[in-house]
């Protein structure tokens, strides 16, 4: 009697890894995925190739919608690629702005913010030279209007 039970309990540990494997395997692959598509967004990344980045980041967030790294390294690439979409650009911020709040990754939590105040540097000086230019060139239409009398 003691012998069966033992049998049993050895088959349902047997049975228990066996159906816990596949599961384990397929969460490793997944992050497997995850972390080649993240590998691949970084080469291009550092290539400029920033539409490229961008798609391999999506990739690696099909294989984990929750990675922190592929999120944080989207927005970045997608706010390099500077394609005029300016909803991607507010999604991207957004994205930033969420992870420098609530990321579990201190590290990525502080890049998050250094780089939207970075952002945010970087918009400032842009607004501060079109307005400069704008300035300039009203001064040049106010001296030729001027000039004609």
């Amino acid at each position: 009697m003691k012998v069966r039970h033992t049998y049993i309990i050895t088959l349902a540990i047997a049975l228990a890894a066996g159906i816990a494997l596949p599961s384990c395997s397929q969460k490793d692959q997944s992050n497997k995925e995850e972390r080649n598509a993240i590998r691949s967004g970084n080469k291009n990344f550092e290539a400029k190739q920033y539409a490229e980045a961008v798609s391999d980041y999506d990739r690696a967030l099909a294989a984990n919608s929750s990675s922190e790294a592929a999120q944080y390294d989207k927005a970045m690439a997608q706010l390099f690629l500077d394609n005029g979409d300016t909803v991607a650009m507010k999604k991207a911020r957004e994205a930033l702005d969420n992870l420098a709040k609530s990321a579990n990754d201190a590290g990525i939590s502080e890049r998050a913010l250094y780089n939207l105040g970075n952002d945010a540097n970087y918009i400032g000086d842009a607004l501060k030279a079109a307005a400069q230019k704008e300035q300039g060139e009203g001064k040049s239409q106010m001296t030729q209007e001027s000039t004609t009398y």
